[in-house]
């Protein structure tokens, strides 16, 4: 059984042509958009790790100054270790 065959007017052809590159900016949209959320997820995890490492630095510190002066803390405005009363 042979099938009809029909050529398609010009801008039938555009029609389609546009919707093929359409179709094709979308997907590389969708896949630079998928790289970039993995880069910030990837940098979201590097910051995390980061501030675990000044975390445990200041914890440090702070034990450091604890050995050091007796139990107090740091005051961050005025930039003095203050002594607990006893």
């Amino acid at each position: 059984m042979v099938k009809e065959k029909i050529d398609l007017d010009k801008s039938e052809l555009l029609k389609i042509d546009r919707m093929i590159t359409t179709y094709k900016r979308k997907y590389d949209e969708i896949t630079n958009l998928e790289k970039t959320l993995k880069t910030l997820v990837d940098t979201r995890e590097k910051l995390k790790k980061d501030l675990d490492k000044v975390r445990k630095e200041e914890n440090d510190f702070g034990e450091y100054l604890t050995k050091k002066y007796g139990k107090g803390r740091f005051n961050i405005e005025t930039f003095q270790y203050e002594l607990e009363q006893k």
